[in-house]
């Protein structure tokens, strides 16, 4: 699971050919790798910073270049866990109102993030989920694009994907356990920060409430997400990505029936 926040412990530097890659192609990055209580591995963020800032105070993004009209529902403590670079893995089933004849669907490889509390089991979460029966809007906070996806029954895969998302396993079985007898979808995503407060959702509970995966067709455009800062940078990234294709790579050497679904 990757982490923001300043471990406790001193950090252990780890050399890959990653770190030589990036020393030479960007002499001011840095990155630390910390192992944490248990020997999982978090990656502290400090060579971002920078890009952010430059980032943040660029002029304001016209948003004639359109990457999704689009919004997926999730769980609110899912999409804060993408926003602070700690998940990147998303486990989908779909819901009562989906297509009955395939489940889940990946209808678009870009979108926001829709956040909801429904059908979430999580006894943690502290901030308020706005409610369109009440007429509160809804504010969107991170455009995620899928760069990998995969498809399995295997109720195993969720443990051994610990690392790469916050969620208790007990909350993704919930999830997975409907509709019983059809595979669940693990999407991997790359999450990108959009200005705060610039797009939101006004309220239209008929139109948007439902137990259903998706929404389409947005009243407005999304920023291509080439104008918005990543949440985790480029270095970040590639190790994350290169771990999770290498547990993938195991599991499936090991037997687990777990296929890559194209996007």
């Amino acid at each position: 699971m990757f982490h923001t926040g300043v471990s406790a412990r001193a950090p252990v530097r780890v050399t890959s050919s990653i770190d030589t890659m990036f020393a030479a192609s960007s002499p001011n990055a840095s990155c630390s790798l910390t192992r944490r209580e248990g020997g999982s591995v978090s990656v502290l963020r400090s060579s971002s910073r920078r890009r952010w800032k430059q980032f943040v105070t660029r002029k304001k993004t016209t948003i004639e270049n359109v990457t999704a009209k689009t919004a997926l529902k999730e769980w609110a403590k899912t999409e804060r866990a993408i926003e602070r670079g700690e998940q990147v893995l998303l486990f989908r089933k779909g819901g009562i109102n989906d297509a009955k004849d395939g489940g889940f669907q990946i209808l678009a490889n870009q979108f926001v993030i829709f956040p909801t509390s429904f059908h979430s089991s999580s006894r943690d979460e502290e901030e308020a989920v706005p409610d369109m029966k009440k007429g509160e809007s809804v504010p969107f906070s991170i455009v995620c694009r899928i760069t990998s996806a995969w498809q399995t029954s295997e109720k195993s895969v969720i443990k051994s994907l610990e690392k790469f998302h916050c969620l208790r396993e007990d909350e993704i079985i919930s999830r997975v356990n409907y509709k019983p007898n059809e595979p669940y979808s693990i999407l991997e995503v790359r999450a990108y920060v959009l200005p705060k407060g610039e797009f939101v959702l006004p309220a239209d509970a008929e139109k948007y409430e439902g137990c259903k995966s998706w929404i389409e067709k947005l009243p407005f455009g999304i920023p291509d997400t080439t104008t918005l800062p990543p949440v985790l940078d480029q270095r970040d990234w590639w190790i994350s990505q290169s771990d999770l294709k290498r547990k993938i790579e195991f599991l499936q050497a090991t037997g687990v029936d777990i296929k890559e679904l194209p996007i």
